[in-house]
């Protein structure tokens, strides 16, 4: 599944100083906004809402140069690919596949996956975007046939958040490094100064929700969470072992999918 994810152990990226000024600060804070003004549209079937903010977020998009496009390409591609689900759950065909097409989505599992998109399983134009994505797609596994590690209870998975909550606020990276299976190769990573960033650019941490398990990868369960934060709603993603560890952590995670299951909670 096609995700833009911030992972913060072992597909943990840190983005340098340097390349943190070489971002289009407002551009990203816009690109946030618009985001959940689609997500709430589409939340309660308001395509006309959705196409607004749309067309919004790509007035800002197509102002910036190339560099920048490519860097926030993929929230283009996302946003056509709820807007085909939204025409497509309006029973909309023609617009709906224009927009799959404009989503350059090429995603075999999520196509196929996407019961949205129920509708264009007999369209000719659908069934040709299908077999070329099925083409390039040599792993696709049915999701019944994915092995996945056994799942923790939610109240395990509460309970580390809850953690994270309370040192994440009080800027504790030490205490949070210990919140890892592998804490010394944390300390690299997620320095007091990384942590002071994240506070810097997504603000105190208020309230955190369970939402659901996302096996995306078939190989970790992973806990899904809206968080809401004093500066950015978005969805959180961990996983933990045995002693209740953490070994994956998405501090902020998206796809179609994921923010089809925030839309639902805006």
């Amino acid at each position: 599944m096609r995700k833009l994810v911030v992972l913060l152990i072992f597909f943990f990226a840190v983005v340098s100083p340097k390349s943190h000024a070489q971002e289009n600060k407002d551009f990203k804070a816009f690109a946030k906004k618009e985001k959940l003004l689609m997500l709430k549209a589409y939340g309660v079937n308001d395509i006309a809402g959705y196409r607004k903010h749309l067309d919004d977020f790509l007035a800002g998009y197509n102002k910036l140069n190339d560099k920048e496009k490519k860097s926030y390409s993929f929230n283009l591609y996302e946003a056509n690919y709820l807007m085909a689900c939204a025409y497509a759950k309006a029973r909309d065909k023609k617009n709906a596949l224009d927009y799959i097409v404009k989503s350059k989505d090429e995603d075999y599992s999520e196509l196929m996956n996407d019961h949205d998109l129920d509708i264009l399983r007999k369209e000719p134009r659908f069934i040709k975007l299908l077999e070329a994505a099925k083409k390039k797609s040599s792993s696709y596994q049915p999701p019944s046939e994915k092995a996945k590690v056994s799942s923790r209870s939610n109240t395990d998975y509460e309970s580390v958040m809850e953690k994270f909550k309370t040192f994440y606020n009080k800027l504790k990276a030490d205490s949070v490094d210990n919140m890892f299976s592998n804490p010394e190769r944390m300390k690299s990573f997620l320095s007091a100064e990384e942590l002071g960033r994240l506070q810097k650019e997504y603000g105190v941490m208020i309230s955190y929700k369970y939402v659901a398990q996302d096996d995306g990868d078939g190989q970790q369960d992973v806990a899904l969470f809206k968080m809401v934060f004093d500066k950015s709603v978005h969805m959180m993603g961990i996983s933990i072992d045995k002693n209740n560890k953490l070994l994956n952590f998405r501090f902020e995670t998206s796809s179609p999918n994921i923010d089809k299951l925030l839309a639902k909670e805006l």
